[in-house]
């Protein structure tokens, strides 16, 4: 594990909302949508102050009586105000002034009001005892239509997630037995109502058989169970979900948080995960970057769970436990001006203690920022007076402040034990990409290859996902906020359409439905992970090198140095017998399954026992070959081969191309260690594939190794349509005839440049070679042209000259063409 692993991953934010808490003369409301505290005086006589985190208003209203809720709407152009139990005001809002609105009452006159909802700008959603009414705001005055009504008899409570544009109500008489709730989702935006299909929770029956450890869940006659409006939550965890947390009767079973999720086939939500919280007591829940974050108060501590690494199935429900170790909230001090400094505070005129945790531990601590002095007041974590929101709202009522939960991923991730669960949860993860590549590369660093497949694996299937999602998303439409897909009219607040997250029975993968929300690209894992291990292990070559090179020099030991142009010349086969070695059928290249069915096949990664009569041909060591240093060289290198083959075998098995760098890395290292045997059997089994920038690579290393020369041309045999590049090839190594052989194999005769030819074969210095080109293209530009073999463009006199100072004046090629 890493060396803050201790270190709590859960943090408050810096700079939190501070707001006048609640007293006698002052309510506080919070605003879901827009995220708002709105602090109401006397009823608001004595001021409205309505604070976020980029907003701060106040105003002043008149008295009408007790404000039980108070709603701006999104863009603030209105005023929602409920004072009465069934009947609403809006008021007109510009810069701080309330204007003379109108009073909007319940379509059913004998119904409740039990609450309101801007679902946006001009939409306004009343939540009444007998169902939800809709209504359209005016936007050229305070003027309101009934765009639709929906009957929810017997309705109790409701829960409103402007993330989700959900708004779910709950109805204890829409159950079909007193122990069930049923809870019935809609989906509001603009000018846009939909009724989805409801969910009944059974009170009683935890979705299993049995719980964890052989404890049956309480029964009805253990006692009554209740679901109320803080035991259930909306929020997007990899797409909208209804999280409910059951509250046991008694202590002698632990709670569990069940996860209902929206399926794709209209078939509403239903059970799918349950999370194992293993605790009693009150529990609270945010919800982080689709991470479930269980606030546990007795215990002061905070559970992570992430539903995507569910593995266990029990009747068709997946458990979910705990992602890593339990965490406390990092402490959090406030500060505010010290009393001694003569700067009153800001609750100074409060007879109770600031905060509960000041006042028990008197913790204080004075500081200095600048001429004032300001006092560190510790605040209680876990408070019995904090009110958590969705997402990632909690607020300390009785403190006057409002933070946003945040999740510090550098130490989440050092929690983690399992290399390849870190990956598989920070590929969820947004901004986690730095991060992922960082885990990779120290995963890579233990020379872990038994650990890294797997890894590839995930790492590359979710690359896969994300370019299908792509290619959906552009045959469906735009994508809307938080990713929802808009594939029409109507239809923009319906989730993604990619199926239902569900393990398999037999372990499976678990992630093959969720897009990821970090991709590392080829490009990536070469950048973060290949590269430096490369680069490190040439320049520890170097440093081997330069230290060799004084070596020799303090024992005045010869040098032998090997000119690797000579050395080419002797071994090339193609100097000595001008002889193409053309296939006579290209060979067809493998797919990416066979590519991965055929590295099983193929010795890549033993690198223990090399090819004797391949190894180092053409290095000159100075007696000690078998040095530990250069064997250690040759193993980190052998080691980044392995692992970019692994890599390689990843992409293929998922699909994706390889890019050609990749390969061009494999080549590299494979021919600086001498490790020709692996390279020819990359290139016979044709794992590497057969490329134009890789066969170039391969011939510009023939010095190292001559018979590159002929792995690029037969590369480019194979390819069919690099017959230029073939000839350029022949001709830089003087291979004129050969050259010739190929062009007229491949009817490619009547498009040679005579002058290049000419000038190659004048460079052989063999006069037999110059007399056969030169009569070659003579008798082919008579036969085309009807007339002299050469004209002034093609730029032939100095050759022309040559053959007339060599072999005397030119023959009659017209009459030869005719005979």
């Amino acid at each position: 594990m890493a060396e803050n692993e201790d270190l709590p991953y859960l943090q408050l934010s810096e700079n939190p909302v501070r707001f006048e808490p609640v007293s006698r003369v002052t309510n506080v409301f919070f605003d879901g949508t827009t995220k708002e505290v709105v602090s109401v005086r006397g009823g608001g006589t004595l001021g409205v102050v309505v604070q976020g985190l980029h907003t701060k208003e106040a105003f002043c209203m008149e008295d009408r009586g007790t404000i039980t809720s108070l709603k701006f709407a999104p863009n603030h152009s209105r005023l929602a105000v409920q004072r009465t139990p069934n009947s609403l005001e809006l008021l007109p809002f510009n810069a701080g002034e309330v204007g003379s609105g109108v009073v909007v009452e319940c379509k059913t006159k004998s119904a409740s009001l039990l609450g309101f909802v801007w679902a946006d700008n001009d939409d306004l959603v009343l939540v009444t005892s007998h169902g939800i009414e809709f209504y359209h705001v005016s936007r050229e005055r305070v003027f309101v239509r009934l765009v639709r009504s929906y009957s929810v008899p017997g309705c109790c409570w409701f829960v409103w997630s402007a993330e989700c544009h959900m708004l779910v109500v709950a109805s204890s008489s829409g159950a079909t037995a007193p122990a069930k709730v049923a809870l019935f989702p809609f989906q509001f935006a603009a000018n846009y109502s939909n009724k989805m299909q409801k969910c009944v929770v059974d009170l009683h029956d935890s979705g299993l058989s049995s719980s964890r450890g052989g404890r049956p869940p309480p029964s009805a006659g253990d006692g009554a169970l209740e679901l109320s409006e803080r035991d259930v939550c909306v929020a997007f965890v990899y797409r909208p979900a209804i999280l409910v947390l059951r509250h046991p009767h008694d202590l002698n079973h632990t709670a569990q948080l069940l996860v209902f999720t929206n399926l794709k086939d209209s078939s509403g939500f239903k059970l799918t995960h349950i999370c194992q919280l293993e605790l009693t007591g009150r529990f609270a829940v945010n919800v982080i970057d689709s991470l479930i974050i269980v606030h546990h108060q007795a215990s002061k501590v905070s559970l992570v769970f992430d539903v995507a690494l569910g593995t266990e199935m029990r009747q068709d429900v997946c458990l979910v436990y705990p992602a890593t170790r339990p965490a406390p909230i990092r402490p959090f001090c406030l500060e505010e001006p010290s009393v001694t400094s003569g700067v009153p505070s800001a609750h100074a005129d409060q007879t109770a203690p600031r905060t509960p945790g000041a006042a028990a531990s008197g913790r204080r601590t004075s500081t200095t920022d600048g001429s004032a002095l300001v006092t560190q007041i510790p605040c209680q974590l876990y408070a019995p007076t904090w009110v958590v929101f969705q997402p990632s709202v909690i607020i300390d009522a009785r403190l006057g402040c409002l933070w946003n939960l945040q999740l510090d991923l550098p130490a989440f991730a050092a929690t983690f034990s399992d290399s390849l669960q870190l990956i598989s949860c920070l590929l969820n993860r947004r901004h986690a990409k730095p991060l992922l590549l960082q885990t990779i590369r120290r995963v890579t660093e233990r020379r872990a290859l038994h650990i890294l497949g797997p890894c590839f694996d995930v790492l590359n299937a979710g690359y896969r996902r994300h370019l299908d999602a792509l290619c959906a998303q552009a045959q469906c439409g735009a994508t809307g906020p938080m990713g929802i897909v808009l594939g029409g009219v109507g239809s923009n607040l319906m989730p993604s359409t990619s199926p239902l997250l569900m393990p398999s029975r037999n372990g499976g993968n678990v992630l093959s439905t969720i897009t990821p929300a970090a991709v590392v690209e080829a490009v990536d894992m070469y950048q973060s992970v290949l590269a430096p291990l490369m680069e490190l292990a040439q320049n520890s070559t170097v440093k081997h090198n330069a230290h060799s090179q004084a070596a020799k020099i303090n024992t005045s030991s010869e040098v032998v140095k090997v000119d690797a142009s000579s050395e080419s010349e002797k071994l090339n086969p193609f100097l000595e017998h001008e002889k193409l070695k053309v296939p006579s059928e290209a060979v067809k290249l493998s797919s990416s399954s066979e590519i991965s069915d055929k590295m099983q096949a193929v010795n890549l990664l033993d690198a223990s026992e090399p090819d004797k009569s391949l190894k180092k041909n053409s290095a000159v060591k100075d007696g000690k070959s078998n040095d530990a240093f250069s064997e250690a060289m040759d193993e980190s290198i052998n080691y980044l081969v392995s692992v970019t083959l692994d890599y390689v075998r990843s992409l293929s098995a998922a699909g994706l191309p390889v890019p050609d760098f990749l390969h061009q890395l494999i080549v590299n290292a494979l021919l600086n260690t001498g490790n020709f045997f692996q390279l020819h059997q990359l290139l016979q089994f044709h794992i590497v594939p057969d490329t134009k920038p890789l066969a170039c690579v391969l011939l510009s290393r023939g010095g190292v190794y001559p018979a590159c020369v002929q792995l690029s041309l037969d590369m480019l045999c194979r390819l069919r349509t690099a017959h230029e590049e073939i000839i350029e090839v022949l001709l830089a190594n003087k291979l004129v005839t050969a050259a010739l052989r190929y062009a007229r194999a491949n009817g490619l005769e009547d498009q040679l440049s005579c002058r290049k030819f000419l000038e190659a074969a004048l460079h052989t210095g063999d006069d037999a070679i110059f007399y056969s080109v030169f009569t070659l293209f003579a008798l082919r530009n008579t036969r085309l042209r009807g007339s002299r073999p050469f004209t002034e463009s093609d730029h032939c006199e100095t050759y022309i000259q040559h053959y007339k100072k060599t072999f005397g004046s030119l023959p009659d090629y017209a009459a030869s063409v005719q005979s």
